[in-house]
């Protein structure tokens, strides 16, 4: 297999150990061939960013047209590691420039992306119906604490879901409230780094954003 397939059972190991590439190879060739609509969303690590273009020329050539690429979270992003994510991503974006036939739609340069991610206003609904706010399963790594530090209800014993929600603001209340007490200083490092992080790039992409409305004028 590629360098992907070793990247994906890196970071996405199955509990048993078994390799189950093979059927997410499988059946992404047969909802290409469907014609069904969906989206890839390629996780990128400090670790593995310098192959963030080659992965994504990887799922291009799998006949994916629809990408996003997100970075990691809960973990710490230095200078140089930050530097060489926008690097890649631009060689993304010239890509698709010179490739406009393909039909590639990068989410990252359309706007859409909800961001700060670490301050996502989005709930989470798990498989046995409790519902948590998004940031406790974007950054806490034990998932036992996370479970009760981030619980918002349990669907089945809710009269109206739609009673529920969050905000950005809601979010870092409850960081600042259940990191800020325990002192853990590691982990406000990271969270203020991934929104750093988030501030870096939001300044790229909206400069790509206003080039890309520049040049459709210019070609008007």
């Amino acid at each position: 297999f590629s360098f992907d397939c070793k990247t994906q059972l890196k970071n996405r190991p199955s509990k048993d150990g078994t390799d189950y590439y093979p059927l997410i190879f499988k059946n992404l060739k047969w909802m290409t061939k469907l014609n069904i609509h969906y989206c890839v969303i390629s996780v990128v690590t400090p670790e593995t960013v310098s192959s963030t273009f080659s992965n994504f020329k990887y799922l291009i050539n799998l006949g994916i047209r629809k990408i996003q690429i997100n970075y990691s979270l809960g973990v710490f992003w230095n200078k140089s590691k930050i530097k060489c994510l926008i690097s890649e991503i631009d060689r993304i974006g010239k890509f698709i420039e010179k490739n406009k036939f393909l039909g590639i739609e990068f989410i990252n340069y359309n706007g859409n992306r909800r961001e700060p991610v670490a301050l996502n206003a989005e709930l989470t609904v798990d498989y046995d119906g409790i519902i948590y706010s998004e940031i406790g399963l974007s950054l806490e790594q034990n998932f036992l604490k996370m479970k009760n530090d981030f619980f918002i209800a349990d669907s089945k014993k809710v009269t109206d879901i739609n009673t529920y929600s969050s905000t950005r603001f809601n979010n870092f209340y409850s960081l600042s409230k259940i990191y800020g007490s325990s002192k853990n200083d590691k982990l406000i490092r990271i969270v203020m780094n991934n929104i750093n992080l988030v501030i870096i790039l939001n300044r790229y992409f909206l400069k790509k954003r206003l080039m890309h409305c520049e040049n459709n004028r210019t070609a008007f």
